[in-house]
């Protein structure tokens, strides 16, 4: 059987789980378009705070990200026989961001960055508005922006 690979994220491989807490919370939004955000989060801990493959799936994908983050290693996912790989995750961390409309930001456009708001309208101006933020900036450039931003 050939080896294959859950991806490098933590959002990606949580979406493969038997209770998947993204989709949980993409389900509340969806049907709750008009509430903000701290009502989300209090529906959303509403749901997992009696359910225990809920609570166990969103502590997965914490751990998932922040052991990878704290040893600077990338794993897979929990029970795969597949090698760690050594990265520096801090290399494409803000390219990887998952954006709003469900791209990470390297393959979101100019004119997608200008629709987020915040400091995405400064990487906006860098970015034409057909081309990929990833086509045009390198990470320490988008790291560069949102530094000067924050």
């Amino acid at each position: 059987m050939p080896d294959i690979n859950p991806g490098t994220l933590g959002a990606k491989r949580a979406t493969w789980r038997a209770f998947n807490p993204r989709e949980l919370l993409q389900r509340i939004v969806r049907n709750h378009p008009l509430d903000d955000e701290k009502i989300w989060r209090e529906m959303f801990w509403s749901e997992i705070e009696d359910n225990k493959q809920y609570l166990q799936a969103v502590c997965e994908y914490w751990l998932d990200n922040n052991i990878r983050s704290i040893s600077g290693e990338q794993t897979y996912s929990r029970g795969q026989a597949s090698p760690t790989v050594k990265t520096k995750l801090q290399d494409r961390a803000l390219l990887d961001l998952m954006m709003p409309n469900n791209k990470v930001l390297g393959q979101c456009t100019g004119a997608e960055c200008k629709s987020f708001g915040g400091w995405f309208q400064q990487l906006a101006k860098a970015v034409l508005a057909t081309k990929k933020v990833a086509e045009t900036l390198s990470e320490a450039q988008v790291r560069k922006l949102w530094l000067a931003n924050k």
